[in-house]
């Protein structure tokens, strides 16, 4: 896979972790996951963005890298994903109604396959474990095998693998995960935000 020109060495070592992963646990604060963004969406993203990253980059790169990503989620052996997404990721309009309908169409459309859960955690919860930026912890199929974590903020990310550390992550998540709505609840709740963008 090759990815953008000016791509941290981190998002590297997390892409080819993901490859190589049986599934992945992820929470996102502020923007639907890359792996679930829709084209359109993904590119009103990274053409915002685009001006804070190295002179080399190119919106395109990021949003072929997110596309080719996607491929792990279908195919014989699909990565198992469960996604924890902020209500605010539903209320922030990015690229406009017609791209946030789209974007409701393909989640609701993922939530049924058996690899994906999606859970929404609600703004009535307040105050949970992961606001301050995108985490994910990559799971590998060999049991002796610890997960990976990626954390990730706007000027790259880190990688972090010390056990003890990646159990504080993984105990925030089984917390985040019985906080957020369920993913029937969640339908409904992505189901009333696409109606409010006909």
């Amino acid at each position: 896979m090759r990815l953008p020109m000016g791509t941290s060495r981190t998002f590297r070592r997390y892409v080819t972790a993901e490859r190589e992963a049986v599934g992945e646990r992820g929470i996102e604060p502020v923007t639907v996951p890359g792996l679930l963004q829709t084209e359109r969406y993904a590119r009103a993203i990274n053409d915002r963005g685009i001006r804070y990253l190295r002179q080399t980059a190119r919106p395109e790169g990021y949003v072929n890298i997110r596309r080719t990503r996607q491929t792990l989620l279908d195919g014989p052996t699909p990565l198992n994903l469960h996604v924890i997404v902020d209500e605010a990721a539903l209320h922030r309009e990015i690229g406009g109604r017609e791209v946030m309908h789209e974007q409701f169409a393909h989640l609701l459309v993922v939530a049924e396959w058996s690899n994906i859960t999606i859970q929404v955690m609600p703004y009535g919860v307040g105050a949970y474990g992961f606001m301050s930026g995108a985490v994910a912890i990559i799971d590998y199929a060999e049991p002796d095998s610890s997960p990976g974590v990626y954390l990730e903020y706007p000027a790259g990310g880190a990688w972090v693998e010390n056990p003890e550390d990646v159990g504080r992550f993984t105990t925030m998540f089984e917390d985040a995960a019985s906080a957020a709505l369920t993913p029937d609840e969640t339908v409904d709740l992505i189901h009333q935000r696409m109606r409010s963008k006909q």
